[in-house]
């Protein structure tokens, strides 16, 4: 997912390590800038949309709050395919 903000493009990608295990990165063209983790327990149900939103809050902690409102509102505004 692409998000540009000021001058910049960021990318925000998730990764499925496991069944359990979802990892967001937000990276700029030359590094990764931030990297969030949500791993869900035995009992929970897996739903990829919450494990995607929790590991990019975690991504996100780092950042101010006027580039955390860009990226929610970009995920919140992307193409879903079915």
């Amino acid at each position: 997912m692409k998000v540009q903000y000021g001058d910049s493009v960021f990318n925000v990608s998730w990764r499925y390590v496991s069944e359990w295990t979802t990892q967001c990165a937000v990276e700029d063209s030359e590094c990764s800038l931030g990297l969030g983790v949500a791993t869900r327990s035995l009992r929970d149900q897996p739903c990829k949309e919450t494990a995607r939103k929790v590991s990019l809050r975690r991504a996100m902690l780092p950042f101010s709050r006027d580039f955390r409102t860009a990226v929610w509102k970009a995920y919140f505004n992307r193409k879903v395919s079915q």
